[in-house]
């Protein structure tokens, strides 16, 4: 499953942050939203996933007859966040993944036996919509505070 978000109509923004000379800065700042965004997605989602009450540890007899155990958690302690990329520009690309909860996966889309439960995908649908409102907010309050403390000028805000 993949759901992408791309910002549009950030012109004015795009202008603020030419102002900073350096490239560092205007990274930093969007680093900093983006990942204040997916935090927040990533705290929707584990408020959404289910919590079971079986232990976590799987033991299996392997065939010298020695005992073989996993141990692979649940999947509201696996979930992570991640930057994967930085292209050039102003792009930047997280991921969502499970780690070393692989089996979410099947619960999420389904198999032969198991129909799907998309918890994920109804996680993004609900909660998608409000993130550019909440990036566009971010980026403001790192462009006025690496603006204060460089001495730029950032007037004219009208989002």
């Amino acid at each position: 499953m993949t759901g992408s978000l791309k910002l549009e109509g950030f012109s004015e923004l795009e202008a603020i942050l030419a102002r900073f000379e350096d490239t560092k800065v205007t990274d930093r700042i969007g680093s900093r939203a983006g990942n204040s965004a997916m935090k927040y997605m990533l705290t929707a989602l584990v408020g959404a996933l289910p919590v079971g009450t079986r232990p976590t540890l799987r033991r299996r007899k392997r065939k010298d007859g020695s005992i073989a155990e996993a141990d692979y958690g649940r999947v509201t302690t696996n979930v992570r966040i991640k930057r994967i990329r930085k292209a050039e520009g102003t792009t930047q690309v997280w991921t969502v993944s499970t780690n070393a909860a692989f089996w979410w996966w099947m619960n999420e889309f389904g198999t032969v036996s198991q129909p799907a439960n998309p918890i994920m995908r109804t996680v993004w649908e609900r909660e998608g919509p409000d993130l550019p409102a909440r990036i566009g907010k971010d980026l403001w309050t790192g462009i006025e505070r690496a603006a204060k403390s460089r001495g730029v000028n950032v007037t004219g805000r009208s989002i």
